[in-house]
């Protein structure tokens, strides 16, 4: 994370991943996780059939 001087642009303080709390760390990667990212493309076939089933749910359960 960056932070910068807003009248001149030039950076005010650097913190790499490293440097964070684990909470703050979890936040950061909260929409890497959702869109499966984190797991890189086989995270986004993962999370896109998780999500196919979660959706055809409704339409089942109304069909039973």
């Amino acid at each position: 994370m960056r932070q910068y001087d807003r009248n001149t642009g030039r950076p005010l303080k650097t913190t790499t991943f490293d440097d964070q709390h684990n909470g703050d760390k979890l936040s950061m990667l909260n929409y890497d996780i959702h869109t499966g990212n984190v797991l890189g493309l086989g995270g986004k076939f993962l999370v896109f059939f998780a999500s196919l089933v979660a959706a055809s749910l409704p339409v089942t359960g109304c069909c039973i």
